[in-house]
Parts: structure tokens; sequence; C-alpha cells
């Protein structure tokens, strides 16, 4: 039974339910000096529940926002701790909205907009922080953070101009959200030159790392640069998220397709990572778990996945697990609407026309199939789908899953041709 006091008005007994006092910023000092984020977050909640924000809790909050974007590169927060973020970014939001708190409250709204996955309200709070009078230094990377989410990509380029006066480590942060707003803008050269500059000045850098590591897996088509610099993230932040990322990505792209599934495991439990970047952890799991042949967990990541259904890589996914599975009509139906989303794709081009082929539609099997061979002339296995296409007969079941590239055992594993989306 709850506890009740009794409370005397006018003569009359009014029973309200107990509620204990709220944290002490005491307590909340306490969780920072264990390097207990969560406890420090959900103290922190509870207490803005309660009461209005005072300086020192305000202080904590900055400290705990400048980890969790600066050093962390924004990558978010865990679910255990995402409702106390959420309520942190709205009792601050609330009180902007009243007109009456300065620029500290704004920029501090802002960046727990961000973490609570709010980007246009993060924006919108920190401009209420510029026009307030809050500096470049705290601004810069939250808000190129949130254009980047956002796709808009050459504002990001521009947010991120690094300053001088600012820490090492910090323009290092400012560098690696340049370099992710050049990538937006396919200027791969100009976004290496800022990961290397943002390695310069903060050697311990790990984002900056994973990320070079990323190019050479997808640009440079180079497994040994990237394996040397998953060596160098593992040693720097071994559970981080860049290196976790990188992980996942290395092992898929050299056929190892159970490191992937376990890096990209480990990766979306973290709750942590980024929507895409370059895939969301749970696809990056489910595509390595299809190529290992584990399709019932192939389907439970699809499923976990925070996404719309109509999503289009979540659908491209459920098409390859069909295909996969041997439901090529239902990879036929998930994939045909994928064409006018991604005219150019050739991957979805050999998903669409090796499906095609097995369902029975040689002539339209033979046009997207041409497509896909007219830019890979060295692929002999897709080369032998379109050949079975041209002369109007089916195609062995060996041809039809390894010219996806799934390895006929876990031993003999190939590698992916489509990098990541």
């Amino acid at each position: 039974m709850a506890v009740a006091v009794a409370v005397a008005l006018s003569g009359v007994a009014v029973w309200r339910p107990w509620r204990p006092a709220p944290p002490s910023v005491a307590a909340i000092e306490c969780a920072v000096a264990a390097g207990d984020t969560g406890s420090v977050l959900r103290l922190a909640a509870a207490r803005l529940r309660r009461r209005a924000a005072d300086p020192p809790l305000l202080d904590v909050l900055a400290t705990v926002s400048v980890g969790l974007i600066e050093d962390a590169g924004g990558a978010g927060v865990a679910p255990d701790v995402a409702a106390a973020v959420r309520t942190i970014a709205f009792v601050l939001h609330g009180d902007l909205s009243q007109g009456s708190s300065g620029a500290r409250v704004a920029e501090l709204a802002g960046r727990f907009a961000l973490l609570a996955g709010n980007d246009d309200m993060g924006l919108s709070d920190l401009a209420r922080a510029e026009a307030r009078g809050a500096g470049p230094a705290g601004l810069a990377v939250p808000r190129a953070l949130a254009l980047l989410r956002l796709e808009r990509f050459a504002e990001a380029v521009q947010a991120a101009r690094s300053d001088a006066t600012l820490s090492p480590p910090h323009r290092a942060a400012l560098l690696i959200l340049r370099a992710r707003g050049e990538l937006g803008l396919s200027q791969v050269a100009a976004a290496r030159a800022s990961l290397l500059a943002a390695l310069a000045l903060d050697p311990a850098a790990v984002d900056a790392v994973a990320r070079l590591g990323l190019l050479a897996l997808w640009r440079d088509h180079d497994t040994a640069a990237a394996a040397e610099l998953l060596g160098h993230a593992r040693r720097l932040a071994p559970d981080a998220v860049p290196t976790l990322r990188l992980a996942g990505e290395y092992a898929y792209a050299t056929g190892d397709y159970a490191a992937s599934a376990a890096a990209y495991g480990a990766l979306a439990r973290s709750g942590t990572a980024e929507a895409f970047d370059p895939v969301p952890a749970s696809l990056g799991a489910a595509r390595a778990l299809i190529y290992v042949g584990d399709l019932a967990g192939a389907r439970a990541a699809l499923d976990a996945a925070p996404l719309p259904a109509e999503d289009p890589s979540l659908r491209y996914d459920r098409a390859l697990l069909a295909y996969r599975g041997g439901d090529f009509n239902q990879a036929v139906a998930l994939a045909r609407a994928l064409t006018y989303v991604w005219r150019d794709y050739p991957p979805l081009d050999l998903l669409l026309g090796g499906a095609l082929l097995a369902a029975g539609y040689p002539a339209s099997a033979a046009a997207r199939l041409g497509h896909y061979v007219a830019q890979f002339q060295g692929d002999a296995a897709a080369r032998g789908l379109l050949d079975a296409a041209e002369h109007g007969v089916p195609a062995s079941p060996q041809t039809l899953q390894t010219a996806l590239g799934f390895p006929l055992s876990q031993a003999n594993g190939s590698t992916d041709r489509s990098g990541p989306r």
C-alpha cells in the first residue's frame, strides 16, 4: 500500500501520496566520480522533474554531454538511459519555451535533444543558444552533428570549421564531422585529408582511425591497410562503436561472415550506433547472418531493426533473405519496388535478375543481368546467369547462390561486391 500523508486544509483531511525528495546534487556528483554515466543521467532526470535546473546540475550535464557528443562522436546513448535523456531534453526545452533561461540552458537543451534523437529540436535550441550569446566552442560539434543526421552535408561541412582557439581533441572532433559531410558530398579526397588532419591533432581519435579503415575497404579495396587500421583501433578502444563498426565491415568484406555478425550484433545490442554509418547495426548483423546461412537469426535481426517497414535498405535485405531461402517470387516482389528508389545500384540488378530467372522470367532477367554484367564484365558467375537467361534455360541452385556471393559452406565464403549502401 502506498504511503500517504494527511494535510489539514480548512479542517478537512486530504490524503496525498508521499513522494521522496529529489536526488541531491551531491548524489549525482558521486555517480560522476564513479564514472557511472547511466546513473548520472537517471538521477539528473529525476531531479529535473521535481525542481528547476541549478548551476551545479548544469555543470554535471555539460560534462556528461561533452563525453557523449564530442568524445563519442555523437554515437548516441544506450537503451537503458534513453528515457532519462529524453526527460532531460524536454525539461530543458520547456524551460526555454518559457523565455526565462539563458544561453547555457539553451545549449544544453540542444545537446540533449540530439542525444534523444530529435535533431530538428536540437538545431532550434542551439540557434537559441547562439542568439542568447553562447560562444562557438560549445555549439560547433552538436550543430554539425545535427546537420549530418539531417543529410544537410554542405551545411555540416561549413559548421565543422575548426577554430584554432579550441583544444586539439575538440578540433579533431570537428574535422571528423567535416570528413563525414565531405563523404556525403562524395568528396573522398577531402574527407581523407580531414581524417588524417584529425589524427595528427589527436592520435587517440579512434573514430578517425576507423573511418580511414572504411575508406581503405570500400574505396581503395585495400584489405591489408584496413586490417592494419583495425588493429590500431582495437589497441586504442577495442569495444568502442567505431572499432566494432570497422570490425563488422572488415569481416564482411573478407568473407568472415560469422565474425561480422558477432561485431554488428554487439553494436546493435549496445544501442549506441548511428542509424546509418555505413549501415545500421541491425542490418549489418542481418546481412552477415544471411551469408552465414542463419536465416532465422537474420529474420529476427531485420524484425528488430528500428526502421520503417518501407525503408529501402531494410527492404533490400528482406529481398536478399528471401533469395537466400529460395523464395524467389518474394525476392522479386521486394526488389522490384526498389528499382524506383535505387535507379543505378548494380547489386540490385544482380539480385533482381537472379530472382527473375529462378522465378521463370528469363527475358526480364536478361535485361537486369545484362545491365549488371556491362559494369562488371569480369564477374564470371553473373555472366553464367546471363547466359542462362539469354538461352531461356534454368540456372542450377548452386549457380543462383554463388552468383550473389553466398558461400556453399561457411568455410569457403566469398566476398560480396556491393560494399555499404
